[in-house]
């Protein structure tokens, strides 16, 4: 089944050496388990493509908890929407989640080529039920460039039992205007620096 492939749960061990650093991290923030939990489900996230100026990335991100670990599963398909046909190039990122000091931490990596890393950083919500998280991350280029970029980031939560089809099927790279990509998101994720401002920072919103 192409869902239960792409979404298989990571390793229970906490994915090795990753899973060791987070735990050790879990010891000095021990109420971090207890504050993922709301955040469990299934998200899209949307970020500047730095591959393909121009365009929006939407991924689908599931976060989960499984004994001591909270867990992510990422599927990058880079796809143009309006071309499913040419050049499709499917990721998959496994992760694990830290709540410390008011923010989410998620530290991934490409399990298949072991070339990439990523680091996200998010605020949590203020509201009593999860909408959209902002925050910032920062990773490599999936082509052969490699080039490290860092981008602002917003994840849209689909609930903890959407149609997971449909959610992969949505996933792809979309122009930066298309009205399928929710106005208030396209404003969060643009990477403007403003006048005074030395570094790429998460907004706060």
């Amino acid at each position: 089944d192409f869902v239960a492939t792409v979404l298989k749960r990571p390793r229970a061990d906490g994915a090795g050496a990753l899973g060791a650093f987070v735990a050790g991290l879990e010891r000095t923030f021990p109420a971090s388990q207890s504050k993922l939990k709301p955040y469990c489900g299934y998200y899209f996230s949307y970020f500047q493509s730095p591959g393909s100026p121009g365009f929006i990335t939407r991924c689908l991100v599931a976060v989960f908890q499984s004994g001591n670990h909270t867990y992510s599963k990422t599927v990058e398909r880079l796809v143009v929407k309006t071309n499913r046909r040419r050049g499709l190039f499917v990721f998959k990122y496994q992760g694990l989640l830290l709540y410390a000091s008011d923010r989410l931490y998620m530290f991934e990596f490409e399990p298949l080529l072991n070339r990439s890393l990523a680091t996200t950083v998010l605020y949590p919500t203020r509201r009593s039920s999860i909408i959209l998280v902002s925050g910032l991350v920062l990773s490599v280029t999936g082509n052969h460039a490699g080039q490290p970029f860092a981008s602002r980031i917003v994840w849209e939560y689909l609930g903890r039992a959407p149609d997971l089809r449909a959610a992969i099927a949505g996933c792809g790279l979309y122009d930066g205007d298309d009205p399928d990509i929710d106005s208030e998101i396209r404003r969060r994720i643009k990477n403007s620096i403003e006048p005074g401002d030395v570094a790429l920072r998460a907004a706060d919103f």
